[in-house]
């Protein structure tokens, strides 16, 4: 069974990893239509917990995109905010030489971390 396919109600906990494709290229309205997306996957959830990684690096909008991840969490309260952008802030070693995506060691730092973000919320 693909990934895609698998029905919701088989899961306890969902991750998502904040991305920039839907807001890009930069436009005007980005926030809003981050949040538009973020309520339609909070909704798909059916008030299953949903952990999702906040935005690092330089990429554009980046700000905007983690604000409109925190608007969220106001909205659901099943929204936990894993605050990945402080970790590769801290950590830009983390992230491949475009400074947006991440490298191996990133990788392997993010995938330790959620589980441990999860069992401490």
């Amino acid at each position: 069974m693909s990934h895609r396919t698998l029905p919701l109600t088989l899961l306890t906990l969902l991750v998502f990893l904040a991305a920039c494709n839907p807001a890009y290229p930069p436009t005007e309205g980005v926030q809003c239509r981050v949040g538009d997306l973020i309520d339609q996957l909070m909704t798909a959830a059916k008030g299953k917990r949903v952990v999702w990684n906040n935005i690092g690096g330089t990429i554009a909008n980046r700000i905007d995109l983690n604000n409109a991840l925190t608007g969220a969490s106001y909205r659901w309260d099943e929204l936990w905010i894993h605050n990945w952008a402080a970790v590769t802030d801290a950590q830009p070693k983390l992230l491949a030489a475009d400074g947006i995506h991440l490298n191996r060691d990133g990788h392997a730092v993010r995938a330790a971390s959620i589980p441990y973000f999860v069992r401490s919320g």
